[in-house]
């Protein structure tokens, strides 16, 4: 897909008297001064609107707009599905690759742009993460709660949350919890990859065995802590790391050498996947007037769709513990 992306930003009180190609050097790091400077020359680069020097002194509130002509983006599958929806929220099941917020390569082709332009809701955003190659269901929030105790913490309607997750080898036992607290790695390769801490954050996973297929385990994740890649983190953590993980299998070899390149076939065979098996499958919302609702998405990837059907009555197996799950809070 190609087309002009027009990239805006609005100079804070922080960023005041920068020079126009100080500022530009500064924000979007990837390139060089030599680059902003041609941009520039070019009429390219615009401050509110006009051409502007190199040299111009920024004043708080200005808008730089920068124009890239024929930007291309990889094309993406787009087919999300509208599970739920009243006029405070919409709840959506996504793709796998699909992200959620615009990446450093993806711009027009996520989830929230493509909300924003079809529901005509130019404020609309996700009030919890899920990550692009996860996929199932996420929520958005429409309109703001106008009392309870939604209003300021809209996430609170998320009561319970509960992954598909597809797993590297034979999982021996039929359910296992996880309480591993979790920071941020800081000091390693990938800084934001999440390792266990004693003084970290506390994250809890319970995790149940649907199946395997004699070489992979199918596994039912409910989130008991809502910590950046948690399952994933916790998984890998078990030994058991999700099927097609780049970042937390492999010392993070495949994750890194995908920021460089892309991953060639015989790379993508031994991850097992081209994208992580992991799927948001259950939310159960705890709505206003004390009103739940359990809502489902069955939008599998083609990977996992081929292991959910090596596996025997693994539906009925993961709504029946979360079914026992309810009534033991009741």
């Amino acid at each position: 897909m190609k087309y002009n992306l027009v990239l805006k930003s609005v100079v804070t009180s922080a960023d005041a008297n920068l020079p126009l190609i100080d500022y530009l050097e500064k924000k979007y790091t990837y390139k060089d001064r030599g680059y902003w400077q041609n941009k520039i020359e070019t009429g390219e680069i615009l401050v509110n609107g006009c051409k502007a020097p190199a040299e111009y002194l920024l004043m708080p509130d200005d808008a730089v707009i920068y124009t890239i002509s024929d930007y291309y983006e990889e094309d993406l599958d787009c087919n999300y599905k509208i599970e739920f929806e009243n006029h405070n929220i919409v709840v959506v099941s996504k793709p796998a690759n699909l992200p959620v917020q615009t990446t450093r390569r993806i711009y027009k082709q996520t989830l929230t742009q493509l909300l924003k332009t079809n529901l005509k809701l130019p404020n609309i955003y996700p009030i919890h993460r899920i990550d692009r190659e996860t996929s199932g269901l996420i929520v958005y929030l429409k309109n703001k709660f106008v009392s309870g105790p939604y209003k300021k913490e809209p996430i609170k309607i998320l009561k319970e949350k509960y992954y598909i997750v597809v797993v590297k080898g034979i999982f021996e036992k039929e359910e296992e919890f996880v309480s591993v607290p979790l920071r941020e790695a800081a000091d390693n390769v990938v800084n934001y990859k999440m390792i266990y801490d004693e003084k970290g954050k506390n994250a809890e996973t319970h995790f149940y065995k649907l199946g395997d297929d004699g070489e992979n385990s199918l596994l039912l994740a409910r989130l008991l802590t809502g910590r950046k890649h948690q399952i994933r983190a916790h998984a890998a953590h078990l030994g058991f790391p999700v099927l097609g993980d780049k970042l937390y299998s492999f010392e993070s070899k495949y994750f890194l050498k995908r920021c460089d390149d892309d991953l060639s076939e015989n790379d993508l065979k031994v991850l097992g996947a081209n994208n992580h098996m992991l799927h948001a499958y259950c939310l159960i919302l705890d709505l206003e007037k004390k009103s739940e609702i359990k809502v489902f998405s069955e939008q599998f990837s083609d990977e996992m769709r081929k292991v959910l059907n090596r596996i025997d009555n693994w539906e009925a197996k993961a709504k029946d513990i979360i079914e026992f799950n309810e009534k033991c809070e009741i």
